[in-house]
């Protein structure tokens, strides 16, 4: 009796053991997926990011989660943006200065920059409508939605900082202060 529990308990610890390698060896192999994905995902983003110096080239290369700041006549940042929320939440973006230089994050922005965009479009819209509106009372209306849209951008400092300053140096130190750093360091 005593050799047969010996066989089971003998048994249960290595599939135990079993299960334990399989699980550690599907989490490495998601980690190295994961690993994989982010770096994909940066060199297409740099990729397009770099093919061009124009403004709405660039612009028209975001992904539908990246956001352009800034106008084209003055500094500007591109921000291209993709993730995943398939068992690990994997993010990736690169953002790219008017001059040139190229900064990348693993940092999870999930619906922050597409939050900021669609409100400024917001902003833009309404303040059209303002202008082509004649009824007081309706501009009214307008004036109240927009105060309020205006402070959802209240909520994103360091992206609304990013769009109106055309000091380069500032705009490096927002990029750091959002979580993005230097290409280079990605490369060592």
């Amino acid at each position: 009796m005593k050799l047969l529990q010996s066989r089971i308990l003998r048994y249960a610890f290595f599939g135990i053991v079993l299960i334990i390698m399989v699980v550690v060896g599907m989490e490495l192999l998601w980690t190295h997926r994961q690993s994989s994905l982010a770096k994909e995902w940066r060199s297409e983003m740099v990729s397009s990011l770099t093919s061009s110096d124009s403004y709405e080239d660039i612009e028209s290369t975001l992904s539908h989660l990246g956001v352009m700041l800034g106008e084209e006549d003055d500094a500007w940042v591109a921000i291209d943006y993709r993730d995943t929320h398939n068992k690990h939440i994997v993010s990736s973006a690169v953002a790219r200065m008017m001059n040139g230089e190229l900064f990348v994050s693993e940092e999870h922005f999930c619906g922050k920059l597409t939050g900021y965009k669609s409100a400024k479009k917001q902003v833009g819209d309404i303040e059209g409508l303002i202008g082509q509106e004649t009824d007081p009372n309706n501009i009214d209306e307008y004036k109240a939605l927009l105060s309020h849209i205006q402070e959802s951008l209240d909520s994103y400092p360091k992206l609304k900082e990013l769009e109106i300053k055309s000091d380069l140096v500032r705009q490096r130190e927002l990029l750091f202060e959002l979580g993005f750093g230097p290409i280079e360091s990605e490369r060592e």
